[in-house]
């Protein structure tokens, strides 16, 4: 099992990320530079790992900077790279919101492709620290105080425009970077920081998006687990797992995991062989599902992502006229969206 860390290095302020393997032995460092933002835990998605307005390779090797214009020359790099703090990230559709640090603390959506920003907000009144969340209906709730420590509340849409916006009262300082969002039954929850208050604001979210990291901290439940492991085999893993938890609503067992994980390595399993044993598993049957439920499943499991309104009505007519499950199942399977999940995961999709 390999780790990556990331951190101040020496002189302070420079952030620096280090892999190492199993035994502590480091297999390589980099740095980063003074890039403004402040600790944050490395995202592991896909095939790369973000970290302080990065994108990484498992290498080592850097992908992009975030930055607000294609191209940064030498005249304007302060003004065109982006000092990203992503200890408080969230992740939508390809694009990742952040902070970035130090003066204006302004918000940004940056392309998970590119780096490159697709919006930014800097509100009117200083918002001076932040921290984020995603809803399951894609709005980005943004939570953070001002110069003079008045707490605020944004509710942002996908492309940026706000949609509404709430002041809360003075909080105190270290109140946004201390503080945690959750959802639930359309409630929005924050703590109040210094100011020993919770908050609970109706929203028009149900819950909490379910994206690859929808939150502080990677884990939904805000346990802080840092369990990834970024090795070619802990990618497989991965996919194995997700599986294991999105289909049967649970961690998979050693010896499950083990075998699905050599097969796929082994290439004598596709993605879409073990996808396709767990959704028509016995464990799985026996839970029941409705259309619905079944229909959340396949979208959460297959393209790691909640339903979209068209796809969405089109599956459920296809199983409301009669049509089967495996009709339904073999259009997911058979998706670029499906292939890219396993492209991700660094399987192939289908035997040769």
């Amino acid at each position: 099992m390999e780790t990556t860390l990331a951190g101040n290095g020496v002189p302070a302020g420079i952030k620096t990320l280090v892999k190492y393997n199993e035994n502590g032995l480091k297999l390589w460092e980099l740095e980063l530079g003074n890039t403004g933002s402040n600790f944050g835990a490395p995202i592991a998605l896909g095939k790369h790992i973000y970290v302080f307005g990065y994108a990484v390779n498992y290498d080592g090797t850097i992908e992009w900077q975030a930055r607000r214009a294609v191209v940064c020359g030498p005249r304007n790099p302060s003004t065109c790279y982006i000092g990203a703090g992503w200890d408080s990230a969230v992740v939508g559709d390809n694009v990742i919101y952040g902070n970035e640090r130090g003066g204006s603390a302004a918000g940004y959506a940056i392309s998970l492709d590119t780096g490159l920003a697709l919006w930014r907000f800097e509100s009117v009144d200083g918002l001076i620290e932040g921290t984020q969340c995603l809803g399951s209906d894609g709005t980005i709730y943004r939570f953070g105080i001002n110069r003079n420590y008045i707490g605020k509340l944004y509710a942002f849409s996908s492309d940026g425009t706000i949609e509404w916006g709430s002041e809360l009262g003075f909080l105190g300082w270290n109140t946004s970077t201390a503080s945690s969002l959750v959802i639930h039954n359309n409630v929005l929850y924050i703590a109040g920081g210094n100011s020993g208050k919770l908050y609970a604001i109706n929203v028009a979210s149900e819950s909490v998006a379910n994206t690859p990291w929808p939150m502080l901290q990677h884990d939904p439940m805000r346990t802080g687990r840092q369990d990834v492991d970024f090795s070619s085999r802990g990618l497989v893993e991965a996919f194995v797992t997700r599986f294991y938890q999105q289909c049967l609503s649970r961690e998979p067992e050693s010896a499950g995991l083990a075998y699905y994980t050599d097969h796929l390595i082994n290439g004598t399993r596709s993605g879409a062989d073990v996808a396709g044993n767990f959704i028509n598993s016995p464990e799985f049957l026996a839970r029941n599902t409705t259309k619905e439920e079944y229909l959340f499943v396949m979208y959460r499991a297959f393209f790691d992502r909640e339903p979209d309104n068209d796809g969405w009505n089109y599956y459920l007519n296809k199983l409301n006229i009669g049509e089967s499950r495996d009709v339904v199942f073999t259009g997911f399977i058979y998706s670029p969206e499906f292939e890219d999940l396993c492209d991700s995961y660094g399987i192939s999709p289908y035997s040769a």
